[in-house]
């Protein structure tokens, strides 16, 4: 289950189907592609194609585990 809904699948979608390969935009792995929010979802980031980055499930953790760290220690 997406806990984020419609606006946020179509939005993924949207933004893969804009992209020259549908990749990672950063490892470029084709597999268990995810949507991530350039401005989060926290600071009121909308669900919408040019608010992604899109990545593997993978890289997406990892930015985000690093991003924990980051606000943790600060």
């Amino acid at each position: 289950m997406n806990k984020y809904g419609a606006e946020h699948r179509d939005a993924k979608r949207q933004k893969i189907a804009s992209l020259e390969e549908e990749a990672c935009e950063v490892t470029g792995k084709t597999e268990h592609l995810e949507g991530h929010h350039n401005v989060p979802k926290m600071f009121f980031g909308p669900d919408i194609k040019n608010n992604y980055l899109i990545l593997t499930r993978d890289f997406h953790a990892y930015l985000h585990a690093i991003c924990n760290i980051k606000d943790n220690e600060q």
